[in-house]
């Protein structure tokens, strides 16, 4: 009876002991199982850590990308801007030469005679004044009679081609004419052609030849020397004081 006693008693000591061992064994896997996982989070946490400082450099590397590619595209808007408006200046250029070329072309058919009619126009006017002249003789009338009718015919030449007299006003006008002398007639006004030395003549829009006259001027009174001594000598005393 004794020795049942006895193992019984040695079996619950040997459970308890078990128990026991079994109790601590999960203590301490509890406790590793806790070591691991702070080991865990921390390198996680790490890992972690790692990836945003990676994140945010490239961040940054993408940041400062696009600012230096927002940069060059505002400097070739720039430039863009630059090279179209140099375009269209240079373009509105090329018309304004091309319109001053065509108006020059234009110019130079419209008064491609321009030169020869000068010439023309200076010996049809000594025709003009010959045949205008008054002799008894009747030849000579005759003579004059035939020059009259090749005068009229190089005036309608011309008149064809656009070249026509200057009709003169009573008043000298430097746009027309050209004032070869100068003379005085209290009867007429200033400025008032006393005579037509030369006729000028107009050849389509422009003047051919200015017409040559001779304009009243009334001439400038000059002061009495008396006058201008007195006006010295004060201007002498003035001085003085």
């Amino acid at each position: 009876m004794s020795k049942k006693k006895n193992n019984e008693s040695m079996y619950k000591n040997n459970r308890y002991y078990e128990e026991d061992q079994l109790e601590q064994n999960d203590g301490s896997n509890e406790e590793s199982n806790i070591d691991k996982e702070d080991e865990v989070l921390e390198e996680t946490q790490e890992q972690d850590d790692s990836i945003n400082k990676k994140e945010k450099k490239v961040e940054k590397k993408e940041k400062e990308k696009i600012e230096k590619l927002q940069e060059k595209i505002e400097e070739l808007e720039e430039e863009n801007k630059k090279l179209k408006d140099t375009y269209l200046r240079t373009l509105a250029e090329t018309d304004n030469f091309k319109k001053r070329i065509d108006d020059e072309r234009i110019r130079e058919r419209k008064y491609s005679s321009q030169r020869l009619l000068e010439k023309l126009v200076v010996y049809t006017d000594i025709l003009d004044k010959a045949c205008n002249a008054k002799y008894d003789d009747p030849m000579m009338q005759n003579f004059l009679l035939g020059f009259k009718m090749i005068s009229d015919n190089f005036q309608n030449i011309l008149n064809e081609e656009g070249v026509k007299k200057i009709k003169l006003d009573k008043y000298f006008d430097p746009k027309f004419m050209q004032a070869m002398e100068v003379d005085y007639d209290p009867e007429k006004e200033e400025n008032e052609i006393l005579q037509v030395l030369k006729e000028g003549y107009m050849y389509k829009d422009r003047v051919l030849v200015y017409a040559l006259v001779k304009v009243n001027k009334k001439p400038q009174e000059e002061k009495p020397k008396e006058a201008n001594n007195e006006s010295s000598d004060e201007a002498t005393i003035n001085n003085e004081e």
